[in-house]
């Protein structure tokens, strides 16, 4: 009962972030959450240590829990380094391992095809979907640094996409599968590259964000508008 009332506080913070009920930098009362949500004060820490674990929220000693500040540079940094694990993995099983897990792959990927975007929904079947894929590789080591990015990288798109009012077209995760299936190894950063940078090449204009600030912490909002001018 506990583990299913802490899923829900996790996933009502994380529809908050999304829907802009929460917004970056705001505070978060750890009892008026637990008494908007109708739960006990367990489930609202044992959620809020899990989003503090992914980024998501940040916990200051004698000052209270917040909602992670947007960072663009955050965004690009974590995109890279969620592409080279998963790339990685993708050495690994691409071949038998992926093909024998091709129907469930097919399967998991539609979810997140079929999911409205920037929704809770689309969210929890991409991680789904990701993390079943690197699970194929039979590394736990690889899975569990996984696990720390890829949460923040997707929740931080997301909030890149609202920030700008955009609608982040993906590549089909569908199409991925059938082409991991076939691929041999030597082309498999490749086509982990193009699924994870679609819909973000504007966000990750790395070139174009250092134009707007030698400052590390400039909002995200404010260098994504300005990434939208330079390309219109």
């Amino acid at each position: 009962m506990t583990e299913s009332r802490t899923s829900y506080v996790y996933e009502s913070v994380i529809r908050r972030i999304l829907s802009g009920a929460y917004r970056p930098g705001q505070a978060l009362n750890r009892r008026e959450v637990a008494a908007e949500l109708s739960v006990s004060i367990s489930p609202v820490n044992e959620a809020f240590a899990i989003l503090q674990s992914e980024g998501i929220v940040q916990t200051l000693p004698r000052k209270g829990t917040f909602v992670s500040q947007l960072d663009w540079r955050d965004l690009v940094e974590l995109t890279i380094v969620r592409t080279a694990l998963e790339a990685e993995a993708a050495r690994a099983y691409c071949g038998e391992r992926i093909a024998l897990k091709r129907k469930e792959l097919l399967e998991l990927a539609g979810r997140v095809d079929d999911a409205e975007p920037v929704t809770y929904e689309h969210l929890h079947a991409d991680i789904v979907f990701h993390r079943t894929l690197v699970s194929l590789a039979g590394n736990r080591s690889l899975a569990m640094m996984l696990d720390t990015v890829i949460a923040r990288s997707l929740l931080l798109a997301m909030e890149a996409a609202l920030a700008t009012r955009g609608r982040p077209t993906t590549m089909s995760h569908r199409k991925l599968v059938r082409d991991l299936c076939s691929a041999k190894p030597a082309a498999v950063d490749q086509i982990i590259r193009r699924n994870i940078y679609s819909g973000k090449e504007a966000f990750l204009d790395v070139d174009t964000a250092r134009s707007v600030t030698d400052r590390p912490d400039t909002p995200l909002d404010l260098v994504l508008s300005v990434i939208q001018e330079a390309h219109q």
